[in-house]
Order: structure tokens, then C-alpha cells, then sequence
């Protein structure tokens, strides 16, 4: 269970798994988001996915987009919601070998982050090789910014 406070409203970000003993290994989960009211709380998004949540955090204390990572098979899978309109919406759609990194820009520290997802490109021992896609914010969504070798993936952000 998460706390992610945006604008005037508090909402409650909750994972249920169903129990299958039959099948423990394929599990349905869902990351439902809940609207807080005085002692009320509405329902306002439900995610489904089979994949396993590893975190989930709103990126700053209040206002900024929730931030979720996910592993499924040999991969990681991150997924960034926004409240805006009193709706949550899917701004971001990813997955990498290796986990996201995320960075506050250098100029706008209010600013949306950059987000950074690494494919080791089968050469988990060897960085040379590794390809990094840089995604930032376009006023709607996060879009793909570009793709650069890991060692400039840095150098790319403002």
C-alpha cells in the first residue's frame, strides 16, 4: 500500500493478488487506486498485470506521477500513472534487463524526471555494449527521447 497525494486529493494505491494454490506461479494482480474522502474511499483506476510489483512510489511528496517497477520472466517492467482531471492514466510503458533510473532535471528540479531504461543486449558482463533509452516528459505522456550507449546516458539530460 502506497500514499500518493496529487493537487488536493489523497489517494491509496493498493496490490491484490488472487490465491491460487493450484498455480502459485500465476498469480493475476491488480494495483487498484483509491480516492480518500473524509472516511470514504472511491475507486478511480484498476491495473491488472501477471507480472510481480517490486516497488511503487509517488516521485515527489505531493504532485508528481506514480512510479511502478515490475519483474516478469528475465525482465523488469516499469509503468508510470498520472492524476490529473481526478483520473489516472498509463504515461509510460517500459522495460529494460536492468532496472529504471530515474533523474530530477539539472536547469527544473519541479520538473517531470528523466526516466532511463538499460538493455544489456545479451552482454550483462560487458557495458560497452549496453543501449540506453532516454525518455522524458512531452506535456502529455513520457516519449522516447532517444537511444544512446550506457556510458552518454548522462550526458543527454538537462
Amino acid at each position: 500500500m502506497t500514499d500518493w497525494k496529487v493537487d488536493q486529493d489523497d489517494l491509496i494505491c493498493v496490490l491484490r493478488e488472487s490465491l491460487d494454490l493450484q498455480s502459485p506461479g500465476e498469480k493475476d494482480r491488480e494495483l487498484i487506486v483509491f480516492r480518500k474522502t473524509g472516511d470514504t474511499l472511491a475507486e478511480v483506476f484498476r491495473f491488472k498485470s501477471e507480472l510481480m510489483l517490486i516497488s511503487m512510489y509517488p516521485h515527489w511528496d505531493r504532485g508528481g506521477d506514480l512510479i511502478t517497477v515490475w519483474q516478469g520472466g528475465s525482465a523488469y517492467h516499469f509503468y508510470v500513472f498520472n492524476y490529473s482531471n481526478r483520473k489516472v492514466r498509463v504515461v509510460l510503458e517500459s522495460g529494460s534487463k536492468s532496472p529504471p533510473e530515474i533523474f530530477g532535471s539539472i536547469r527544473s528540479p519541479l520538473s517531470k524526471p528523466y526516466i532511463l531504461a538499460t538493455d544489456t543486449m545479451g552482454y550483462p558482463a560487458d557495458s560497452k555494449k549496453w543501449k540506453t533509452k532516454v525518455y522524458k516528459w512531452n506535456g502529455h505522456e513520457y516519449s522516447l527521447s532517444e537511444t544512446v550507449q550506457y556510458a552518454r546516458r548522462l550526458t543527454k539530460l538537462k
